[in-house]
């Protein structure tokens, strides 16, 4: 992992950034694995610069879980101009006549679309 994790964000007001917490020694199944032990979202444009201590949820429910925070060091850097030239704007999705076309196949054993349309 890395300890400095660093990222674009074109879209900060839209775009989270999620902080998780796993036990890697977690065995599943007899194989090495990972267990999430908590996690926290945040909308990157509310984020502040500097030290701060984030509350963690639990990853069943989403409650937050009593005494158990993560210390982080949030720095903000604006991009540069030439770090913005590949942004591809944002266009809304395509709306079809059909509002069903789009829609993903129905799970098997559901009842999916009615007959006849």
């Amino acid at each position: 992992p890395n300890p400095h994790p660093r990222c674009a964000c074109y879209t900060p007001d839209s775009s989270f950034l999620k902080l998780s917490v796993y036990n890697a020694r977690h065995q599943l199944m007899g194989k090495p694995g990972r267990q999430l032990l908590a996690y926290e979202a945040a909308l990157v444009g509310a984020l502040r610069p500097g030290y701060r201590s984030v509350p963690l949820r639990c990853p069943n429910g989403g409650s937050p879980i009593e005494s158990c925070s993560l210390l982080v060091h949030i720095e903000l850097t604006p991009l540069e101009p030439n770090q913005t030239q590949h942004v591809i704007p944002a266009t809304p999705p395509q709306q079809s006549a059909d509002p069903l076309a789009d829609a993903p196949p129905p799970v098997p054993g559901s009842l999916g679309r009615a007959a006849g349309r």
